[in-house]
């Protein structure tokens, strides 16, 4: 049997925080330091190894991002496997723009960051709840200890641009049949690809 990106993910964090500190972590996937994010979904070829991108204060898969640096991968920076907050790159001297998950009642769990819509965190956005775990040859962001969602963004299907929302948030009443489990590695980026860019 072929275990779900979500068994996977499960799999690989208990494993790692059972070991501890004593995986050989590969550094390519380290669990510290500034990162991009990729979709693990084996099985949905139209998805898996997608960037996951920033527009309008959303996460999405197949959207390009709306930044001061253009349609680029958004560099994040955070958490360790212990738990916390998640922000983009701002190289210790640079506003940074915090992530959240929207958990009020429009937003559902949305995956989300502050500057197009919000200014400021508010009582229904959880900001602390995100972790990253490396195992012996990947590392992983989750919320809540668990992985995420590709839901469709409700304009024309045909167009595969989906908007990511976190498992354990999710929060509407219908569509979560035609959401996509998947994983989201974390990449590490160094040197001349770290750029300090504000998402719009």
């Amino acid at each position: 049997m072929k275990p779900t990106p979500a068994l996977a993910s499960a799999l690989i964090l208990t494993a790692s925080r059972l070991v501890g500190r004593a995986i050989a972590v590969d550094p390519r996937f380290p669990p510290t330091g500034p990162f991009k994010m990729t979709v693990l979904a084996p099985d949905q070829p139209a998805i898996h190894y997608s960037p996951v991108k920033a527009s309008g204060g959303y996460f999405y898969i197949n959207k390009p991002t709306n930044s001061t640096c253009g349609d680029v991968e958004p560099i994040l920076d955070g958490p360790t496997a212990d738990g916390g907050a998640l922000s983009t790159y701002g190289d210790g001297r640079e506003d940074t723009q915090q992530t959240f998950l929207d958990i009020s009642g429009a937003a559902g769990g949305i995956f989300s960051y502050l500057g197009p819509l919000y200014k400021a965190l508010t009582f229904d956005h959880i900001a602390d709840e995100f972790s990253r775990v490396a195992g012996d040859d990947i590392s992983q962001l989750y919320y809540e200890d668990a992985g995420w969602l590709a839901c469709p963004t409700g304009n024309d299907p045909a167009d595969g641009v989906y908007v990511v929302y976190a498992d354990k948030a999710y929060g509407h009443a219908v569509g979560r049949e035609e959401c996509i489990p998947f994983g989201i590695r974390t990449d590490a980026v160094e040197g001349e690809g770290l750029r300090v860019c504000e998402y719009l």
